[in-house]
């Protein structure tokens, strides 16, 4: 086991205060240790033995849990609320003399939804009589660590976050639904949609909307689409509206087919509105899909010539 040089040992010092009843460095590793493997193991009565009953633990920042914490139950209070974020630490390294510990680990948490972090730590430990007496957190990126404390734990920038994650899981559902149109990908495009799927083209001459199971729609769309070369949906941007487990999106769409040489121009574009409606279940799917028809261009004959390839 390596053992901190006598300027590091002097700089931990420096750092946790003066020493006290000493122990061997191999028994201070150990006393640390023994707390990650508590930790780890997401054991509070295995963290609570190893700490002083006057423990004092210093937590950098700007955030709600920063400061240092005084006694057991107020470090303990710490653990407890650090153990919601998912927040794991992986040992490095670990240094010792007779009164100090130093560690080294790799601090990481994977959060769904909320922003994470990843970045390397160090804790300067003070241990008196086998226990941790105080200890030093020092962060190599503190604004990553700010960033994620105050993310899982100050209400406001929780909430802004999870706003956040929901926007971007919507914004995802929605360029994937029409990216798998486009890519003819019946499989990934019917596992974005409800069942029933709520469509209503009667804007652009179709039936009145309806609620249809997805499978039907696609074969309407099998019909017609694959008959083009290629379909382009552009959307604009895309104005999202949540409530609860239920979205609205309204965005412009221009739709270009493709039948490269035909006779008149190869391109037909359809120019209008999207309302979508989106429901969060085991992620966001499209419910509803609502256009609103506002002109077209270019060959108006390539929806029939379209058709008649496939026949």
């Amino acid at each position: 086991m390596k053992t901190l040089t006598k300027a590091a040992a002097l700089t931990a010092v420096l750092i946790a205060g003066d020493a006290a009843m000493a122990g061997t460095p191999e028994e201070n590793i150990q006393v640390v240790q023994d707390f990650f493997a508590a930790y780890g193991a997401n054991d509070l009565d295995g963290i609570a033995a190893v700490m002083d009953a006057n423990v004092r633990w210093h937590i950098p920042g700007r955030h709600p849990l920063s400061g240092t914490k005084q006694g057991r139950e107020e470090v303990m209070d710490f653990f407890v609320q650090l153990g919601t974020a998912g927040f794991k630490a992986d040992p490095i390294y670990f240094g010792a003399d007779e009164t100090h510990v130093v560690d080294i680990h790799r601090g990481w948490s994977n959060a769904e939804g909320k922003p994470n972090v990843d970045t390397t730590w160090a804790l300067v430990y003070r241990i008196e009589e086998g226990k941790i007496a105080e200890a030093t957190n020092l962060s190599a990126d503190q604004d990553a660590a700010n960033a994620f404390f105050r993310a899982h734990y100050d209400p406001k920038e929780a909430s802004a976050a999870a706003s956040t994650a929901e926007t971007q899981g919507i914004t995802n559902a929605v360029y994937s639904f029409f990216a798998a149109v486009d890519a003819r990908d019946w499989d990934g495009t019917q596992a974005l949609m409800t069942n029933p799927f709520h469509l209503d083209y009667s804007s652009f001459g179709a039936s009145p909307g309806a609620d249809l199971p997805p499978a039907d729609i696609l074969e309407g769309w099998k019909a017609f689409l694959p008959g083009f070369d290629a379909t382009h949906h552009h959307l604009g941007p895309l104005e999202i509206e949540v409530t609860g487990g239920n979205a609205t999106v309204r965005t412009s769409v221009i739709a270009t087919h493709q039948i490269a040489g035909a006779e008149g121009g190869d391109t037909w574009t359809v120019y209008g509105d999207y309302v979508l409606k989106l429901v969060q279940g085991n992620g966001w799917k499209l419910s509803s899909n609502t256009f609103r028809f506002k002109f077209l261009t270019g060959n108006t004959e390539l929806p029939a010539l379209a058709q008649a390839r496939l026949k």
